[in-house]
């Protein structure tokens, strides 16, 4: 009998959740520099927040992939006796 094996824990969950966070401060972030960009009249406050939004767009990937069924399925898999530490490619 293989013994159950899940990568998708509690912890995993509280990464899920600060990455959660982490988009919504630097999306928040991001509008509010832009606002005062345009306001302001700065070009290198609109470039920053360009560069910003790059970032917004990272932690979304980061947490897509995190919380998507192909992963999830994949964590959920049992330990393989064959190939314990990785699956073949």
């Amino acid at each position: 009998m293989t013994p159950v094996h899940t990568h998708f824990t509690s912890e995993t969950k509280k990464t899920v959740t600060r990455l959660r966070l982490s988009l919504g401060l630097t999306a928040l972030f991001v509008v509010v520099e832009l606002a005062a960009g345009w306001f302001a009249n700065s070009l290198a406050l609109l470039t920053d927040a360009a560069h910003n939004f790059t970032d917004v767009i990272a932690l979304a990937l980061a947490g897509g992939s995190l919380t998507s069924r192909s992963s999830l399925r994949t964590a959920a898999k049992p330990l393989d006796i064959i190939a314990p530490v990785s699956w073949p490619r």
